[in-house]
């Protein structure tokens, strides 16, 4: 097989004898999705928050602590994935579900050689109400409390 260097131009040089050819790197086929997890207003890291990936990724179920990531990569591009978060756990509320490309967390998409960051914010519950406190005026500077 007969190769020529284009850089040398038309100069004998920049003719070889090889059995390979130059192949060019293929671009990349796939991109990598990563799923975190915040929590605000508390510095607790040991609740776990059971979150849902759809769309064939596995795992499909994680538990995730605050400031905890799963990563996936070789993600087939496309619209088709999800993250959810069913059932916060007790004392806690969801507060938003944020993907770094601005798309829905139901039809994420991830084109090939991205990285999409899907954010999970949890904040604790706010304490129930005192019933009877409405309105009451305090008494020596304390709430009242019937």
């Amino acid at each position: 097989v007969l190769l020529v260097d284009p850089s040398a131009g038309a100069s004998s040089a920049g003719f070889y004898w090889g059995l390979d050819a130059y192949v060019p790197e293929a671009a990349p086929s796939t991109g990598t999705l990563i799923v975190t997890k915040v929590v605000v207003d508390s510095d607790d890291t040991t609740t776990e928050f059971t979150i849902a990936v759809g769309g064939g990724l596995s795992p499909a179920s994680i538990a995730l602590v605050n400031g905890a990531a799963q990563l996936y990569e070789d993600v087939t591009p496309g619209a088709g994935y999800s993250v959810t978060e069913p059932s916060p756990p007790a004392g806690w509320d969801l507060v938003s579900i944020v993907v770094s490309n601005g798309s829905p967390s139901g039809a994420i998409d991830v084109a090939a050689d991205e990285t999409v960051t899907v954010t999970v914010t949890n904040t604790p519950e706010a304490p129930p109400a005192c019933p009877g406190t409405t309105g009451a005026p305090p008494i020596d500077g304390l709430p009242y409390a019937p």
